[in-house]
């Protein structure tokens, strides 16, 4: 997840040579994932500030039937 919202930073924030990751606010867990599960991940910015942006990180849930 911490690879998705770097990808995410970088991109915003075209220009700037380095992007760390600060500080992770939570993470919630609402259903399990299942060896050979495919997993989705999207990421968006939230808030830039000044020096700093929030990225939200999800993980849908993906239907194996479509």
């Amino acid at each position: 997840m911490d690879s998705i919202a770097g990808i995410n930073s970088k991109r915003y924030a075209s220009n700037a040579h380095h992007c760390v990751t600060a500080s992770l606010e939570t993470v919630q867990f609402n259903l399990p994932m299942h060896i050979g599960d495919i997993l989705m991940f999207i990421s968006q910015v939230v808030y830039t500030g000044h020096n700093s942006m929030m990225i939200r990180v999800i993980a849908p849930p993906y239907n194996r039937e479509t």
